[in-house]
């Protein structure tokens, strides 16, 4: 077995006199063996996902493709949200999970969403406006729960 490997590295910090120019340093390659899903759900169920091929990285292109395709379920699934005024999509990026392979991902995955229920992403979507509330409310400060 061969794990996914990230290169999360951060830069480190340079001290320099004042005429000094900071270093350059470059953009480590995109890791061989890293996987990436892309999921778009509703309240009710996940509309489309799509796994990236190892190594392939999300591009504006491949990103517009992804909104494109979610766009055609939903019409499938959903179409009283197609024409439905107002906000209805939230981005967000969590922590990678490690998985051995492509494989083992694409399992985990299934059996996460075969293991929910459509209350479960009600409950979720619907915790979404306290959250936002209280983070209006803080004026964006951090907060725990």
């Amino acid at each position: 077995m061969e794990p996914i490997q990230y290169d999360n590295r951060r830069r480190s910090i340079q001290w320099m006199n004042q005429c000094e120019v900071a270093k350059h340093f470059l953009r480590p390659k995109l890791p061989q063996k890293k996987v990436m899903v892309t999921v778009w759900y509703s309240a009710s169920e996940i509309i489309h996902y799509n796994f990236l091929n190892s190594g392939e990285a999300i591009t504006v292109e491949k990103y517009c493709q992804e909104i494109d395709k979610m766009h055609q379920e939903r019409q499938r699934l959903r179409p009283s949200l197609v024409n439905r005024k107002g906000s209805i999509f939230l981005h967000d990026n969590v922590r990678p999970h490690v998985f051995n392979n492509k494989g083992a991902a694409q399992n985990a995955f299934e059996e996460l969403t075969d293991s929910r229920t459509p209350e479960f992403y009600a409950t979720r979507i619907n915790q979404l406006v306290s959250c936002w509330l209280k983070c209006a409310d803080s004026n964006g400060s951090y907060f725990d729960k």
